[in-house]
């Protein structure tokens, strides 16, 4: 184990590694805490009745039936959003920082796991320690850097993907260990631990990450296979007795499809979300895979052009010649690490470690990019598992080729490309972060990477209609419903947005384009209550959202629209019940917050909105809208500086708004007069 001295210290350079790995990555995810929930956050989180009950069989989460089906085929993951819930609510910030937490900890098991490679009876003594912490080093923190990991980081629901790698590296990681134990002496304070008391609690612990991570996501399905590669390569002996160690991780491969057919009633490919709604099948799914494959090792190498919706044509063929190309680069890549396995002996052993990455690159990718069809085509979370191989065989290989390049400052030269590679995807992830934490600057750039695709540019109109940008709202709008006229959502959201500017014709129009959609169905309901509100007829809007809730009582958004409608119609008593029934659903729903406290202006009750102002601040910071309400609020309590503060801040975004404007009139006009 090399040390250095700090200040006459002998510190072990281990230490530092792991140091400068946790910083690193504590400051280019620093800028992710406040980003809100996206995507499909809203159902899979915060409208989850799992997460909100903590029970995995409950009346209410029946009536979502493929919600409940999820929920208990990844348990394991559902757990860790419920203990997130339950200890802080919704609040974003405690959700990114297990995110993170789970993030920094991989990296420093993929660093534990390559000095444990290169404890292996295959490679022991070669590479040195030296080399040996600096390929550890090198892998684990360009996977910690790298900014093909934020979607898996900051995208809150994809913990998903970093929780199963987790578990995954854990049960790799413990099994080399219980392997290598026997010529390992473990020592505590009071006794020496016996090596098979060690090796069987190793052994028994990888056994249980491994089930654990079949339960946090379905690409924890091939951990047996990896361990049975990473068996082979490493380690020596009888192939009988090695076989008999892995036949009850091969056991394994039993719990998600007897889980799957008789646990949920239902076959491999609708296990997900993401199996729903599929409109391709097995072979253009796997045609199309080829292509994905490749464009993964681009975004790997030159991570530029990333994007949350790719807009990726489906390929139905062989012979479309981008798809045969990608076909055998693939092949290509495969063949080098045979040929780097079969070679490694004679010419360096650290080909061994390149190889082994290409496989795990390959295997990691086989569940979510082979013949099982998904909805979705292509997703950068689904690199964060694989890339711990690519990201090994790269380093292994530049590694050995410098070493044979006879050049006295190669070490020198390797360092200093290293340090220049690393930072700039350090500066590209932390970029990323900051585009993810700006929602509209995030749904203006995705929606203009992927032009064909309709739901970036509704979610940027969501986004537009939330800081009252009703011109760009509604050009985003019309953008979606050309590529999907269809999509019930878009037309209600138009018609929210005409409706406020004045478009009474137009508003109706698209109320009933929404309804007629969904003519019998929550939404359906949901959009002509939002229709009969906006247009004064508030009994039939009670109705018809009261229907909306029986069809889903743990929307939030519901009981929030229903109180908008008992509030126009001055039964402030009833809104603020419904409020804070939307508030016990979600206590982060900053639009609850922000109505209970425009209830609490209509009944005077200054102080009590002004409370619940700054709470729907603390959970969206940047709703230009709370802000105006807050700063009235200050204002008709009396508190004219904090007003001044607030409403100015205003119209440093909106400078055209009116209410803000007016208010400051008003002020200018009571401190001329004194």
């Amino acid at each position: 184990m090399t040390t250095i001295t700090v200040f006459g210290l002998s510190i072990s350079i281990r230490h530092v590694h792991r140091a400068v790995i946790l910083i690193l990555a504590f400051i280019i995810y620093s800028n992710t805490f406040n980003v809100p929930f996206v995507w499909d956050d809203e159902r899979l989180i915060l409208n989850n009745p799992i997460i909100k009950d903590g029970r995995y069989s409950s009346e209410k989460a029946e009536k979502d039936e493929e919600l409940n089906k999820l929920n208990k085929q990844r348990f394991v993951l559902m757990l860790s959003f419920s203990l997130n819930y339950k200890i802080n609510g919704f609040d974003t910030f405690w959700f990114h920082a297990v995110n993170l937490s789970i993030h920094i900890i991989n990296a420093l098991i993929v660093y534990s796991l390559i000095l444990n490679t290169c404890r292996t009876p295959y490679l022991r003594g070669s590479p040195s320690d030296v080399e040996s912490e600096t390929l550890a080093f090198a892998t684990a923190l360009l996977f910690a850097v790298h900014p093909i990991q934020t979607e898996a980081v900051t995208y809150i629901f994809q913990r998903a993907a970093s929780l199963s790698t987790f578990f995954y590296l854990l049960s790799v990681t413990l099994y080399v260990k219980a392997r290598i134990s026997a010529d390992v002496e473990i020592t505590t304070k009071t006794k020496l631990i016996p090596v098979y008391v060690q090796r069987r609690f190793l052994y028994a612990s990888a056994l249980a990450a491994t089930a654990a991570g079949m339960f946090s996501k379905e690409t924890a399905f091939t951990i047996p296979v990896m361990i049975t590669m990473y068996e082979a390569i490493f380690f020596k002996g009888s192939i009988f007795r090695r076989s008999l160690r892995l036949v009850p991780f091969w056991l394994t491969l039993l719990i998600i499809p007897v889980h799957y057919l008789y646990g949920l009633g239902r076959s491999l490919e609708s296990s997900t979300h993401e199996y729903s709604f599929i409109t391709h099948d097995r072979l253009e799914y796997l045609v199309t895979q080829f292509v994905v494959i490749a464009k993964y090792i681009r975004l790997l190498l030159l991570p530029i052009h990333q994007n949350l919706d790719y807009d990726l044509v489906l390929f139905r063929t062989f012979t479309d010649s981008t798809v045969y190309l990608s076909f055998l680069l693939i092949a290509a890549t495969v063949i080098s690490g045979i040929l780097l396995l079969r070679y490694s002996n004679p010419v360096d052993l650290r080909l061994r470690l390149a190889a082994f990455g290409i496989f795990w690159f390959y295997i990691g990718l086989s569940v979510e990019s082979s013949v099982i069809p998904l909805r979705l085509l292509i997703c950068e979370y689904r690199l964060y598992l694989p890339s711990v191989g690519f990201f090994l065989a790269v380093i292994s290989l530049v590694l050995v080729l410098f070493d044979h390049v006879h050049i006295d400052s190669r070490h020198i030269g390797v360092s200093a490309i290293g340090v220049i590679v690393l930072s700039c995807y350090a500066y590209a992830a932390y970029a990323r972060n900051g585009l993810w934490a700006d929602q509209i600057a995030f749904w203006e750039y995705t929606s203009n990477e992927s032009p064909k695709k309709f739901l970036p540019y509704y979610n940027l109109a969501v986004e537009y209609n939330r800081h009252n940008r009703l011109a760009d709202a509604t050009k985003a709008l019309e953008s979606a419903l050309r590529l999907n006229p269809l999509f019930p959502p878009a037309h209600g959201l138009l018609a929210s947005v005409y409706r406020r500017l004045g478009r009474a014709s137009d508003a109706e129009r698209e109320s009933m384009l929404a309804y007629s959609s969904n003519r019998d169905s929550l939404k359906g309901h949901h959009a002509l209550g939002i229709y009969y509100s906006e247009t004064g007829r508030y009994e039939d809007a009670v109705v018809e959202l009261k229907k909306a809730i029986d069809l889903n009582p743990q929307s939030d958004q519901g009981y929030a629209d229903l109180a908008i409608v008992y509030c126009r119609q001055g039964r402030f008593d009833d809104a603020i019940q419904e409020f804070r029934k939307a508030l016990s659903l979600n206590p982060g729903f900053s639009g609850a917050h922000n109505g209970l406290g425009m209830v609490f202006g209509e009944m005077g009750k200054w102080p009590d909105a002004i409370r619940e102002f700054k709470t729907a601040l603390q959970n969206d910071p940047q709703d230009i809208i709370i802000r105006e309400n807050l700063g009235v609020a200050y204002f008709n309590s009396g508190k004219y500086a904090d007003a001044e503060k607030e409403l100015r801040y205003v119209l440093q975004i909106e400078p055209g708004s009116v209410t803000a404007n007016n208010y400051m009139k008003m002020m200018g006009l009571m401190q001329s007069s004194k």
